[in-house]
């Protein structure tokens, strides 16, 4: 478990009681802010050239065979 100040208030700053929450390490990358990987788009959004929509996607680390699955969530 991770303990994160951001999820419940965006953009806080201060480790306390009122502001924090104990998150599973997946759940705590999801809102993990990487500026050199992000691009114009919100983490796991992406464009797609081919057929000119969005997707949303994500990957998720399969224990039993020791890989990441990929899902898209959907295209607009």
């Amino acid at each position: 478990m991770h303990l994160d100040k951001d999820i419940l208030n965006k953009g806080n700053k201060v480790y306390s009681p009122e502001n924090c929450v104990f998150v599973p390490q997946g759940v705590n990358k999801v809102f993990t802010k990487n500026d050199a990987n992000r691009g114009d788009y919100p983490i796991g959004v992406s464009w797609n050239k081919q057929n000119k929509k969005y997707r949303a996607n994500c990957s998720i680390f399969d224990i039993k065979n020791n890989k990441y699955v990929y899902m898209y969530l959907g295209v607009t």
